[in-house]
């Protein structure tokens, strides 16, 4: 039986997010915390499109 992870982030593109929680959610799927069958879902007041949300989670973790 397979489990499956949704995390929703309120102020997904704020500081926080950025600085804390992308990074923290980043190393806990590294160490093996996090199953590969997650999701993330990023709400926020900025009118983002998914690529550049994805662009700046990217570069949240230093790439």
């Amino acid at each position: 039986m397979s489990s499956h992870v949704l995390f929703t982030i309120f102020g997904a593109s704020g500081d926080l997010a950025k600085r804390k929680l992308y990074p923290s959610l980043f190393r806990l799927y590294k160490a093996g915390h996090i199953r590969e069958n997650f999701a993330v879902i990023g709400t926020a007041r900025r009118p983002w499109t998914k690529e550049f949300f994805e662009q700046t989670v990217i570069e949240s973790l230093g790439g």
